[in-house]
């Protein structure tokens, strides 16, 4: 990379992306046919400093803030920098010469999140809540449900009868939480049902209905321990 200085020296620790106190084109095109491309700098720094490609035959002129450059056919990559104040500015522009390949196409941003839509169904039923201490029932239900995880594995409660009475016994256990939080309950007792069978089977649970309750009452644990905060 060849460096044309229109200054002796620059000294400072770093570089500031270009904004409204230095400006370039983001490309300059010269056709098939053509030899010159002619870039000039906006900007309001006195002296400037490009950065040109070697493979790139060059001139400086206007005071600095002009360069006319010629190539065999390509992309060359410019930049030009500048003192503005205590700041340092830089500046890019393309310069495409001939029938030179387009620009590779931005890479993908990453994708949108996906919307959590039973932490927000649990944070709206929270939020609603009125009374004053819902803050420690749900610390109570999270620490609840972080236990029921445990029990969703364990052999002995071998059917969703048999699971749902030793829940129902170790709720009993935290008065604190007896009329709390209706509405979170409620969505908890629905989702429940998308993985168990009802309270009154006493059919084997399988492994996959296991896994999935441990699951479901692990994410419950954890929305409701974060949204107590």
């Amino acid at each position: 990379m060849r460096i044309l200085l229109c200054v002796l020296a620059l000294t400072f620790c770093s570089i500031a992306t270009a904004d409204e106190r230095l400006s370039l084109p983001l490309e300059v095109n010269v056709p098939s046919g053509k030899r010159l491309a002619y870039v000039q700098a906006k900007t309001t720094g006195k002296k400037l400093l490009w950065r040109v490609p070697e493979s790139v035959e060059c001139r400086i002129c206007g005071d600095g803030r002009e360069l006319v450059a010629t190539a065999a056919p390509g992309r060359y990559r410019v930049e030009v920098i500048t003192a503005v104040g205590d700041d340092l500015l830089s500046a890019e522009v393309v310069l495409i010469f001939g029938d030179a390949p387009p620009s590779p196409p931005a890479p993908p941003g990453p994708p949108a999140p996906i919307p959590d839509v039973l932490r927000e169904a649990i944070a709206k039923a929270y939020a609603e809540d009125t009374s004053p201490t819902k803050q420690r029932a749900a610390q109570t239900l999270a620490e609840l449900y972080r236990a029921f995880v445990k029990e969703s594995g364990d052999p002995e409660n071998v059917s969703a009868a048999v699971l749902f009475r030793t829940l129902t016994e170790a709720a009993a256990k935290a008065p604190s939480i007896s009329g709390q939080l209706p509405k979170v309950r409620e969505i908890v007792r629905d989702e429940l049902k998308k993985v168990l069978p009802p309270p009154s089977s006493t059919d084997p649970l399988t492994d996959a209905q296991r896994i999935a309750a441990a699951g479901l009452f692990q994410r419950l644990s954890t929305i409701l321990s974060e949204i107590a905060k």
